[in-house]
């Protein structure tokens, strides 16, 4: 089975997680980069956040989502803002051809409590379900406090007890 990781960060800890996921399961791993970085400051925090909200589809460096034709299943990797994933996930899923694939959706969020999927990632989940992926799983994952990145060793821990 051909796996592979496409995700997005801001902060880097989304980066963490797919490395580690990558690494676990022999996966190829992809970042998503928008043209239009959203920058470190609380201005572009609140322009993803706003993106997220309102489902906005930025545009990307690249079309990874043609590359993954070949592949048998995909983690999509994500922070979570506004209850949902960030806005260039939002523009990757839409070309992605969904059918025939595994999917898993995982998202990584400041808050140590939340360890069920926020109600926009169930809403993708069904879509892609909707457009033939075989199975669309959601995990949730503590990344690391706001304006930190995770740490390796503390990640692959999360990453272990939920995969």
């Amino acid at each position: 089975m051909k796996q592979a990781v496409v995700f997005f960060t801001r902060d880097g800890s989304t980066r963490v997680a797919a490395e580690v996921i990558g690494e676990k399961f022999g996966a190829d791993v992809f970042e998503l980069e928008p043209l239009r970085p959203y920058g470190q400051g609380i201005g572009g925090f609140m322009r993803g956040v706003f993106g997220a909200a309102f489902g906005l589809k930025p545009a990307l460096k690249g079309d990874v989502a043609v590359k993954l034709g070949e592949y048998d299943k995909v983690y999509v990797g994500s922070p979570l803002w506004a209850a949902r994933m960030a806005p260039p996930l939002n523009t990757f899923l839409a070309s992605l051809d969904a059918g025939g694939k595994e999917i898993v959706l995982f998202t990584l969020q400041a808050d140590p409590t939340a360890n069920h999927p926020a109600s926009g990632v169930k809403k993708l989940a069904e879509s892609l379900q909707s457009r033939g992926a075989l199975n669309v799983k959601t995990v949730a994952l503590f990344g690391a406090g706001v304006k930190k990145t995770a740490e390796k060793a503390e990640m692959t821990r999360r990453i272990d007890e939920k995969f």
